[in-house]
């Protein structure tokens, strides 16, 4: 016959502090392994709702990146107006010159040009038809540049530099910057980015011309072909990329880090696991008299090992719940990691892993005691007092 699941939780109740230390270890576990998958799911949201399938972005040939392109002031009216290039109302080319720069900018009120209060943000000199182009983008308080040592910042921008109202400075390149505007990418890479005029940006960084050039083309179905006219080109020396792919290359980041917060969960679950076991053998080897009688009383030993092993599991579940109420505390926090404006959201994929996980810390923590309770000779286990 079956033990009560009463007596069970009689003995959770009974053993408060060694149930407590197993509880927040499973908790803690379960804590950090959540809100690290949901941040690598974050980095992963960024990299896919980047870019717009019609866009093409153009770099100096042979650069990776856009921080290390630099396009020729000449090559810009050749690109712009190539026929694949779409047009606004007015005949203008949907091509974005922009000047990219990385920059140690402190944060809100402190004058220091290093250390704790200095974070490395990204500076984008663009032109007014980049709205246009970079169509997602969207201004949603104050105004947009319209004179030199005044900027936009994305919606994420406070998440690194602190509170930033409409009027306030921000230190970096030659002077002071007053922030004038606010704008939202829905999401995009550009959420975390300080943005001022183009030709701005070329006197402020001593640049003599931008780092990549942005095209809307005039369907996505163009993109292929466009891109290997310009790898074929003798006229320009550049390279062209699809923006959504271009983007993507930012997923490598979030694999990185979820195999990086993965192994730290199962780590931090191990030492869990062991906590765990610890606490049911302790408890076990005070109550072999008890688990004696109960074997004495007509218990079989499945049932009684069933028991240790509910008591176990109970405890990961309750361990778990708790990490994920822990875990829920971050959603909605954003931050930056590897220069990019995250926002951390505990979904539904990151709340049933992180349950799991706590059931099979609970699980394994049990099994090994359970199977020495069900091991244990009634007459030895009498005989302790």
């Amino acid at each position: 016959m079956a033990i009560p699941l009463t007596y069970s939780m009689r003995n959770i109740i009974a053993r408060k502090r060694s149930v407590a230390v197993t509880v927040v270890g499973v908790a803690l576990s379960v804590m950090v392994y959540v809100v690290i998958s949901a941040t690598a799911a974050g980095i992963e949201r960024v990299a896919v709702s980047s870019g717009e399938p019609d866009n093409v972005v153009i770099l100096a040939r042979g650069a990776a990146t856009d921080d290390a392109s630099r396009i020729p002031k000449n090559a810009v009216p050749v690109l712009s107006y190539l026929p694949e290039v779409a047009r606004d109302s007015g005949g203008n080319p949907l091509a974005s010159v922009e000047a990219k720069v990385t920059r140690p900018v402190p944060r809100v009120g402190s004058s220091a040009t290093s250390g704790a209060d200095v974070r490395f943000t990204t500076v984008r000199g663009v032109e007014e038809i980049a709205f246009a182009v970079h169509r997602r983008v969207r201004l949603i308080e104050g105004r947009m540049p319209q004179a030199p040592g005044e900027i936009v910042i994305g919606r994420l921008v406070p998440s690194k530099l602190g509170e930033i109202r409409i009027g306030d400075e921000l230190l970096f390149g030659r002077q002071p910057h007053k922030v004038v505007g606010i704008f939202s990418a829905q999401g995009q890479i550009f959420d975390g980015e300080i943005w001022m005029d183009y030709q701005d940006a070329l006197s402020e960084f001593d640049l003599d011309g931008p780092n990549v050039v942005v095209a809307r083309l005039k369907s996505a179905e163009q993109v292929p072909a466009f891109i290997d006219k310009l790898d074929e080109s003798k006229q320009v020396n550049v390279e062209a990329k699809g923006e959504l792919d271009y983007y993507k290359e930012v997923q490598k980041a979030s694999v990185a880090f979820s195999f990086l917060g993965n192994l730290i969960g199962v780590f931090m679950g191990l030492g869990a696991v062991f906590a765990g076991m610890n606490t049911m053998y302790a408890a076990m080897s005070r109550r072999l008299r008890e688990l004696g009688t109960l074997r004495a009383l007509g218990f079989g030993r499945y049932d009684v090992a069933g028991a240790l092993l509910a008591e176990s599991f109970f405890l990961g579940t309750l361990g778990g719940a708790l990490g994920l109420l822990l875990s829920l505390a971050f959603n909605g926090v954003d931050f930056n990691l590897f220069d990019i404006a995250i926002e951390i959201s505990v979904g539904r994929s990151e709340a049933v892993s992180g349950g799991v996980l706590a059931l099979a810390i609970g699980l394994l923590g049990g099994f090994m005691p359970a199977k020495s309770a069900a091991q244990l000779a009634i007459v030895d286990a009498l005989r302790h007092a």
